[in-house]
């Protein structure tokens, strides 16, 4: 049986990691230059 701290991570950890997943997905959507113009200086 898993102890109530163990679940709690658990269930934060599974949260967050979800969280981290979308927000760098986001990150790369940035990339696509036919929905954005930058310069390498931008990137940099």
């Amino acid at each position: 049986m898993k102890s109530p701290k163990m679940l709690k991570f658990e269930v934060l950890a599974e949260r967050r990691v979800y969280e981290a997943v979308k927000k760098i997905s986001m990150i790369a959507n940035l990339s696509n230059r036919d929905n954005y113009e930058y310069i390498d200086e931008h990137v940099q």
